[in-house]
């Protein structure tokens, strides 16, 4: 339970980030909506979120629906949450069933508990490595797959329209990497791409989110002295990534002011990538063993065969801020986020206590944890 409100937290450091000089709670009601959007080829997953916040308290609600191929086995599903600083307290909510959960903020020694428990975990990883024999010490499987290192790139291309009547620009960031398969010669490369239409505008509202999430990140202990042994430790997790996380550091500096609408890509082509070529021309998703193991891993074979029969999207007047994915290049999964709407009128008290009514749903005892063995190497 903890482990899923840290990790949520951390998550929340990335918009904290936005607003540096941010003190103390939320000075003002606001209410933000959003509206995200997951396309897989398959299936296309549609969510739209409220967010409002009072002084020390926070309550969300969200509403999911599919289509597609896949629908009938996501369906429709609400869901919300409630955060009380004040309580040191989250309800999770069930709105179908008219029942919750509650979970208390983890204590001091809950929160070093698990630290100690992050730390064995990254022992025990580095044990288990010592012990496998040196034809299986490489960081990827080279069998199918040689990896380039990662290369980042920005762009700030400049005045994009408006949103909500604030005027954008747009900001792209990437980290491609090239997928060399040895027995066939195939070279797919593989991009994760931001799309970022972002405004320099003080919007009202959106400093008094981040007073929220900045006292509770505190709250939770990620923030200030209580924090700082828990950034120590991710920060030992990510050491293997040092030159990389310098590199996205070093350009993301085309990401300045507050985003409004977000687009997130993953797709995979190249002159010489077979898979794409196939996508390309309608195949069955045979690529005669060109796509690599990493790329089939995230389910490229299965949408390989996909991407001829979708039906293009209907233009709306948001065509201008539709993802785009790079020439030669087939799009695996896209993600999109917009606001919609911020509003600053006062919010009901109400709307920030559980229903009268609701069940509480009392979670089973926890097991303990156990500490794995590390798998037989391979005969």
């Amino acid at each position: 339970m903890h482990t899923r409100t840290i990790t949520r937290a951390w998550f929340i450091c990335l918009g904290v980030a936005a607003f540096p000089g941010v003190d103390g709670l939320a000075l003002a009601d606001v209410t933000i909506e959003q509206t995200t959007s997951v396309d897989l080829g398959i299936t296309k997953l549609s969510t739209t979120a409220t967010e409002q916040y009072t002084s020390d308290k926070k309550h969300q609600s969200s509403a999911a629906h599919c289509s597609g191929m896949m629908s009938l086995l996501c369906g429709k599903t609400d869901t919300g949450e409630i955060v009380r600083l004040d309580k040191s307290v989250t309800y999770r909510l069930q709105p179908d069933k008219k029942a919750y959960r509650e979970e208390p903020f983890p204590t001091e020694a809950e929160r070093h508990e698990m630290q100690q428990r992050m730390q064995a975990a990254m022992e025990k990883m580095k044990a288990c490595a010592s012990q496998q024999p040196a034809a299986q010490k490489p960081a990827v499987d080279t069998s199918k797959c040689q990896m380039s290192p990662p290369v980042f790139d920005s762009k700030d291309l400049g005045a994009a329209g408006q949103v909500l009547g604030h005027d954008v620009h747009r900001a792209e960031f990437t980290m491609t990497q090239s997928c060399t398969n040895p027995d066939t010669g195939d070279v797919c490369d593989l991009q994760w791409g931001f799309d970022s239409w972002l405004t320099d505008d003080d919007i009202a509202g959106f400093g008094d989110r981040a007073a929220f999430e900045k006292a509770y990140l505190t709250k939770m202990g990620l923030m200030g002295e209580g924090g700082a042994a828990m950034q120590a430790s991710v920060q030992r997790m990510l050491a293997p990534y040092a030159d990389q996380m310098r590199q996205l550091s070093a350009k993301a500096t085309a990401l300045h002011g507050h985003p409004l609408r977000t687009s997130f890509h993953l797709a995979y082509g190249g002159p010489r990538c077979a898979a794409a070529s196939q996508a390309a021309g309608g195949g069955a998703g045979q690529s005669g063993g060109g796509v690599p193991t990493s790329l089939s891993d995230v389910g490229s074979k299965l949408l390989v065969g996909m991407f001829a029969k979708k039906k293009p999207a209907d233009a709306d007047a948001t065509a201008s801020f539709a993802p785009t994915t790079p020439p030669g290049m087939k799009a695996m999964m896209t993600v999109v986020t917009e606001t919609t709407a911020v509003r600053t009128d006062p919010i009901p008290a109400a709307q920030f206590e559980v229903p009268a009514g609701w069940t509480l749903i009392v979670p089973p005892p926890g097991k303990p944890v156990e500490s794995d063995s590390c798998p037989p190497p391979p005969k």
